[in-house]
């Protein structure tokens, strides 16, 4: 199976947010033989997300390497469309499910892999759902 994860699923991992038990227990049932697919936009997020957690000394640097070291491990495919086509096709995605295009990037991600959405954000979720994308949270 495929499934398509998006920052706001894998950052409570890394912070060890709230919510992270019930989202490790979720990303734990993922076989081996399952692909887990990223957007490129993924690895901008998540590092703006340690960057604010550095700054909030919620966490140090080496810790964001770490974090960094271990999301490597686990074979996240960062999926490579890009250009002026491309961000046509988020315009019209975001336009038709109301969402921000960079949001729009994992749902047209999850389309066109025919994947399971991880998400932790309502309005992808919401989005997901009317584009009948199955979701994992």
């Amino acid at each position: 199976m495929n499934y398509i994860l998006d920052c706001s699923f894998i950052t409570p991992l890394i912070l060890a947010e709230d919510d992270s038990n019930k989202i490790e227990n979720k990303f734990n049932k993922i076989s081996e033989a399952d692909v887990l697919y990223v957007p490129q936009l993924f690895w901008y997020e998540i590092a703006n997300v340690m960057k604010k957690a550095i700054a909030r000394k919620r966490i140090t640097k080496l810790d964001a390497i770490h974090s960094l070291d271990l999301l490597s491990s686990y074979s996240l495919h960062t999926d490579t469309e890009t250009g002026p086509a491309y961000s046509t096709l988020l315009l019209e995605i975001a336009g038709k499910y109301d969402l921000y295009c960079y949001d729009a990037s994992y749902l047209e991600l999850a389309i066109r892999k025919g994947g399971v959405m991880g998400t932790n954000d309502g309005n992808l979720a919401r989005a997901c759902k009317k584009a009948g994308i199955k979701t994992i949270l």
